[in-house]
């Protein structure tokens, strides 16, 4: 809507000032909770950069093609964690619940690439496996 009198212009001026501001304490806003997420992922967890990336899956000589990658969350992570691994045989097990629950948009072998399932998800598609055979955590 175009001002058409002289008090409309000063409304429209004075609309205009504090829509300017408020985008300006918004971006500012924006800004301080980037810098404290960075902060704070970099105090506790990973390099902030890995959230704006892929996060490269953990490599060690643990792994082998007879297992699958298991990778723990920030919340139970420690800076000398080994990487988990389990056998195929069980990962086949929760990739079946997780075709059931989701469908094949990506292969066990594509999930494996990726860094493989989080322990929260194995607790979920397949309760009990970190006592089932060959299982050594």
């Amino acid at each position: 809507m175009e001002p058409t009198e002289f008090g409309d212009w000063i409304k429209y001026d004075e609309y205009a000032l504090a829509f300017a501001a408020m985008t300006a304490r918004a971006e500012t806003a924006e800004a301080k909770l980037a810098i404290a997420v960075a902060s704070l992922v970099d105090a506790y967890c990973m390099p902030a950069a890995s959230l704006t990336g892929h996060i490269k899956p953990r490599r060690s000589d643990r792994m082998s093609p007879a297992h699958f990658p298991i990778m723990r969350t920030c919340a139970n992570r420690r800076p000398d964690d080994k990487p988990l691994s389990v056998p195929w045989h069980v990962a086949k097990l929760a990739y079946a619940a997780y075709v059931d629950r989701f469908g094949r948009s990506q292969t066990q072998e594509r999930i494996a690439e990726r860094g493989g399932f989080y322990t929260e998800e194995m607790d979920l598609f397949l309760p009990g496996w970190r006592e089932m055979p060959g299982v050594a955590l």
